[in-house]
């Protein structure tokens, strides 16, 4: 993929060395059912609850809160939403990102803002205003998710007939940043003056138009000369090449540190080739920790989260991410033979090999593999007490498999609450590794 050469702007990075971003996810948070389970919160068409989320997680030490997005519900095999509604599949339900951040921001002030937006659809203006507003009502913590779309529904949804292939999406999707970055430099935060004496409200020689003629923004598009943060999660050769050129964090999602470490090396090789320094890019790893007081009682909790998981119910939310048949297959059956009966049909490369990688773990059957998929998404699960998965988490980082890591949860809030602990464990032993090599 060809990328266009920009001057790049500034974006406030990570204060935390070892950074911890929470993804909230809606029902079914990781399976389908979850939403049953009694210690769920199940407010989240409120305020009120992104409200209290946010408050918890900047008290507790989080860096980000990020909320994903598809701008359509999950299609069955059938093209229809049924199955994936009746039964709370994943792809359910999404609210618009901006928004509920914008609940989060006005109860917070140091929690990083991340939102889910596609380069498919919109136009650069209006994705450029809308988190050059968030940015400035959070005093300065909005973060960009780029996506370029999965599914011909969300085109649908948008008014175009299909969606666009890969590459022409990507290609887009370069454009479209190219143009959200200089309109942000359209209207810098400087230049609103203010000036009560001279009576002059901003300076308009430097608030003009890009050079393609867009703008200039209705707003200033930095605070204090940062822009917003740009996120990434695409894991396909196509996603790393783009996240190598433009981001400043990515979300990896891997089986395993191994995986971990080599899709990092990856990005941070591309990065080079692509002229950038690759410690600009922060990785955050997606983990899913089951944390209590004592090993054993993590370990009772993450048994009770498996009994809890219905392997039916489990194959069908998988069934409906693979847009497979549920009754063509059945529990028994090849996890392998399904994979490659399937491949391709989520529309996302990169998962589908983390799913083959967990597959070759020992996921060896259809039920296997959904209960997997069910506890934690294929994430790496990281068990037990705080100073036990701290150490799992510093082992990770140590090993150059990630520089953060991205907290998915099992029950809303309460497993986030649970984790707590392990971010303050994970900033003291940076502490601690400084004063000693100082």
């Amino acid at each position: 993929m060809t990328t266009p050469t920009v001057s790049r702007s500034f974006a406030q990075p990570f204060t935390s060395a070892i950074p911890c971003a929470a993804i909230v996810g809606l029902p079914p948070y990781q399976s389908a059912g979850a939403w049953r389970h009694h210690h769920n919160r199940n407010d989240w068409l409120r305020s009120s609850f992104w409200a209290d989320i946010g408050r918890q997680l900047e008290t507790d030490g989080y860096d980000m809160l990020f909320v994903a997005d598809a701008l359509a519900m999950a299609r069955g095999h059938d093209g229809t939403t049924n199955a994936v509604i009746s039964q709370g599949a994943k792809g359910g339900i999404y609210l618009d990102p901006v928004s509920v951040m914008s609940a989060v921001a006005a109860v917070t002030s140091r929690i990083r803002l991340g939102c889910t937006i596609s380069t498919s659809f919109l136009p650069p203006y209006d994705i450029a205003r809308r988190m050059a507003t968030l940015h400035q009502l959070s005093g300065g913590r909005a973060a960009w998710n780029i996506v370029t779309s999965a599914y011909d529904a969300e085109a649908e949804n948008m008014g175009y007939p299909g969606l666009a292939p890969k590459a022409e999406r990507y290609r887009i999707a370069d454009q479209v940043t190219t143009d959200v970055l200089d309109i942000w430099q359209t209207f810098p935060e400087a230049s609103l003056l203010m000036d009560h004496e001279t009576g002059q409200f901003a300076d308009p020689t430097a608030i003009q138009p890009t050079t393609q003629r867009i703008g200039p923004l209705t707003l200033p598009g930095d605070v204090q000369g940062a822009r917003p943060m740009l996120l990434q999660a695409g894991a396909s050769p196509t996603g790393l090449d783009f996240a190598a050129h433009w981001a400043d964090a990515t979300f990896m999602v891997a089986a395993n540190g191994e995986q971990a470490r080599h899709i990092r090396a990856d990005l941070r090789s591309k990065a080079a080739r692509a002229g950038r320094n690759p410690d600009e890019i922060t990785t955050l790893l997606a983990v899913q920790p089951i944390v209590a007081p004592t090993q054993k009682a993590a370990e009772e909790n993450l048994q009770d989260y498996k009994d809890r998981i219905d392997p039916y119910l489990a194959w069908q939310d998988l069934a409906a991410v693979f847009r497979a048949d549920p009754d063509a297959w059945q529990l028994d059956d090849d996890a392998e033979e399904f994979l490659r009966a399937q491949r391709g049909a989520t529309g996302a490369e990169g998962f589908e090999n983390i799913v083959a990688e967990v597959v070759a773990q020992g996921a060896k059957t259809i039920g296997a593999l959904a209960v997997a998929g069910g506890i934690a998404q294929f994430r790496p699960v990281l068990v037990g007490d705080p100073s036990t998965v701290a150490r799992q988490m510093l082992d990770l980082v140590e090993d150059q498999a990630t520089d953060g890591f991205m907290i998915t949860s099992t029950v809303v809030p309460e497993s986030l609450q649970d984790f707590a602990p392990v971010i303050q464990l994970l900033q003291e032993s940076r502490v601690e590794a400084n004063h000693a090599t100082g």
